[in-house]
C-alpha cells in the first residue's frame, strides 16, 4: 500500500473507530480538512478521498457550508429466533428476506467447501472427532451493496455428504437434514463480543477498534445429535440482536 493509500486508510479507521466508541457522537461536527491533515500527515485531497469514502459507507455527511458532520448510526434489529426458524421453511435466503422488509437491498456471495476440517470450537460443538471433515457453507451478507455480516454453517459430513447441502446452490439445508430424518427440534445460541481479526476487519470494512458479536446456532435433532454450527459475525455498530417468545402458561 503507497503512502496515500495508507494516510486515507488511517483517516478512515481512526474515525470510524472514534464514531463506534462514542468519541464522536451522531450530531458532531469533525475536525476541520486542514486539522485532519495535520493530524496524519497528509494532504486535503487525501483527507478528502478518505471523507468521501466514510461518506459512502454512511459515516458521516457533508453539510453545505458547515463541513462534515457524523451520521446517525444504522444500526439494524436483527430478529435472532425468527431468522433461524424461518431457515427450515424457505427456500430463499433468509437474510434476504429481513433485508428487503426493511425496505434495503440485499445480497450474498456463497461459497461452499465441500471437505473442510473444522476449528476446535465447531468440532466441539458438533461432537466430531478430531479430523473428522465437515461441508462448510461461507456466506458475505451485503446491504445496499456493501458487506454488513459474515455468517458461514458448518454441517458435519456424515449428513451433508452427497446432497444439495455440499452444492454451491441455494437451498434450505435444514429442510434437506429434515428429509433426510435430522429435522432440527432444538437450537442453542451462544453469543459473545471479540475484537475482529485484521482480515474480518477489512472485509467488512470496520477498523480493529470497533468489536463485532460473534453468535454460534447450534442445531440438533431429536435424538440429542447436533447436526449444524452457523457461526454469525455481525459488527457492533451496524446491529442489535433481538428476540422474544411467547411465555407458557
Amino acid at each position: 500500500m503507497d503512502g496515500k493509500r495508507r494516510g486515507k486508510q488511517d483517516i478512515v479507521d481512526a474515525l470510524r473507530e472514534q464514531i463506534a466508541c462514542g468519541v464522536l457522537s451522531p450530531g458532531d461536527k469533525l475536525p476541520s480538512e486542514r486539522a485532519l491533515g495535520e493530524t496524519h500527515g497528509v494532504s486535503r485531497d487525501t483527507v478528502r478521498e478518505a471523507l468521501k469514502t466514510l461518506a459512502n459507507s454512511a459515516y458521516v455527511e457533508s453539510r453545505h457550508g458547515s463541513g462534515w458532520f457524523v451520521r446517525e448510526l444504522d444500526r439494524l434489529p436483527y430478529p435472532v429466533l425468527t431468522i433461524d426458524a424461518g431457515r427450515a421453511r424457505s427456500t430463499m435466503d433468509v437474510w434476504d428476506t429481513f433485508v428487503i422488509g426493511l425496505g434495503r437491498t440485499a445480497g450474498n456471495r456463497m461459497e461452499v467447501s465441500p471437505r473442510v476440517v473444522p476449528g476446535e470450537r465447531v468440532r466441539t460443538e458438533l461432537q466430531l472427532a478430531p479430523g473428522e471433515e465437515v461441508v462448510r457453507r461461507h456466506r458475505l451478507r451485503y446491504v445496499d451493496g456493501e458487506i454488513w455480516a459474515i455468517s458461514t454453517a458448518y454441517w458435519p459430513r456424515w449428513l451433508a455428504a452427497g446432497n444439495l447441502i455440499e452444492q454451491p446452490v441455494q437451498c434450505s439445508p435444514l429442510r434437506v437434514a429434515g428429509e433426510l430424518g435430522h429435522r432440527q427440534e432444538r437450537v442453542k445460541f451462544v453469543i459473545g463480543a471479540r475484537t475482529p481479526s485484521g482480515e474480518e476487519a477489512e472485509i467488512l470494512g470496520t477498523g480493529r477498534g470497533i468489536s463485532i458479536m460473534e453468535m454460534h446456532t447450534i442445531g440438533i435433532d431429536a435424538g440429542g445429535r447436533p447436526i449444524r454450527v452457523t457461526v454469525d459475525l455481525f459488527p457492533s455498530h451496524r446491529f442489535e440482536l433481538v428476540g422474544s417468545f411467547e411465555m407458557a402458561d
